[in-house]
């Protein structure tokens, strides 16, 4: 993606948060969990690639690579992110506190970053288990919503919440696929060794 692409998109995931188009992505539950909270993961990824020159970026991936050993730090810290933000009490508190919203809001954003940060040390089979782990929870929680007779967040209709629940589903396959392409993928060449004297 070039930069000005990334710049666009960046604007276009905050933009989600200004008054008026916040209400409408956050106004249905599939907008508000199925584009919206990833659009702001996918912007804190852009976010930490794009500015990673800056001074102050550069001292926080040092800062996160000593203790990201493997990209573990950043893909935990994410898989923690989404597991809390799936919580329906927790999607709906974020639409009455505003405190809770900005909290929301700063997590998605900085999940991103850590990913992005420890992406380049992450084996590809830890990103595997990761991505498979996320699929499971998006799975279980997707199945719950469809499933569930009552409404599980208040804000929401129960029509909205069956959609989710499909979207939700939807996802766990993509990333469910994903995950298993990682396994599979061949590695990569062995890097050459040098002989000594040579």
């Amino acid at each position: 993606m070039t930069r000005r692409a990334a710049g666009f998109f960046i604007a276009l995931a905050l933009a989600t948060l200004l008054p008026g188009l916040r209400e409408v992505f956050e106004g249905a539950m599939a907008l508000h969990m199925l584009l919206q909270l990833p659009a702001l993961l996918a912007a804190g990824w852009l976010m930490a690639g794009r500015w990673h020159r800056a001074a102050a970026v550069q001292a926080l991936g040092r800062a996160i690579a000593a203790i990201d050993a493997g990209g573990l730090f950043g893909a935990t810290a994410a898989s923690a992110v989404i597991a809390l933000w799936m919580i329906p009490a927790w999607l709906d508190r974020s639409l009455l506190d505003p405190s809770t919203a900005v909290l929301k809001y700063a997590s998605w954003l900085l999940a991103g970053v850590l990913l992005r940060a420890g992406a380049g040390r992450m084996h590809p089979t830890v990103a595997a288990f990761f991505l498979g782990n996320g699929a499971w929870m998006a799975a279980t929680v997707g199945l719950l919503y469809q499933d569930e007779a009552t409404r599980l967040c208040v804000s929401y209709l129960q029509d909205d919440q069956v959609w989710t629940g499909g979207g939700l589903v939807v996802a766990a396959v993509a990333m469910g696929a994903l995950a298993l392409r990682l396994v599979l993928r061949p590695p990569g060449p062995a890097p050459t060794r040098v002989a000594r004297g040579a």
